[in-house]
């Protein structure tokens, strides 16, 4: 079972300037993220659990971004460090179990490498409130670690996954997750998948609220 303290945000409030140093290894899965995720200016967007602020510099660098997201984190440390923002664009400091948000507020959710972090029982808690802010015909992405069952990163994977379990405080944001089985019980249809093999071996998972 995941340890509290890897998703506790005091455990990223100590970590935020590390955290911002290996954000180069999680730059190929997010791209991914954004690809499949196809923003248009229309969108309402959440970004749970921002952290740096990543995907954010990702939206805005596409043509045409989106006018209206949200970015919320549960480290204050973490969102010290975002950029500037947009007109249109907000941080909000809060719980991705809990978020204060409106039902149907959003047409996509970006939950890069957080699920891993959470118990079972917390991970349900997310999708349904993701579910929930969520517009009907909405979509989600996900990043999560990933093992490969096959190919030259397995054991480099493998072995990352091993050391999150053993050091969860410190190193639980690389334990390995597929999410397409929660994501199916918490009413989503899936939709695209991606194994990224450069950077962290991750996970890129589309599913949609119907």
């Amino acid at each position: 079972m995941p340890d509290p303290r890897a998703g506790a945000a005091e455990t990223w409030d100590r970590n935020a300037d590390r955290y911002a140093r290996q954000i180069r290894w999680q730059l190929q899965a997010a791209r991914r993220a954004t690809a499949l995720a196809a923003a248009t200016p229309g969108d309402r967007v959440l970004d749970l659990a921002t952290g740096t602020g990543l995907m954010l510099d990702l939206l805005l660098g596409r043509p045409g971004p989106p006018r209206s997201v949200v970015a919320i984190d549960r480290s204050s440390a973490m969102l010290a460090r975002l950029k500037p923002l947009p007109q249109g664009w907000r941080a909000l400091l809060a719980d991705a179990r809990s978020p204060p948000l409106d039902t149907g507020a959003f047409d996509l959710v970006l939950v890069a490498y957080l699920l891993q972090l959470l118990s079972a029982n917390d991970r349900t808690r997310v999708l349904v409130e993701l579910r929930r802010v969520l517009a009907p015909g909405g979509r989600v992405v996900t990043i999560t670690p990933h093992v490969p069952r096959r190919g030259t990163c397995l054991l480099g994977a493998a072995l990352l996954d091993a050391a999150a379990t053993v050091a969860p405080a410190r190193l639980g944001g690389l334990r390995a997750h597929d999410p397409r089985d929660e994501l199916v019980a918490a009413g989503f249809d899936l939709g695209h998948a991606s194994r990224l093999r450069r950077g962290y071996p991750s996970l890129v998972v589309l599913a949609s609220r119907p």
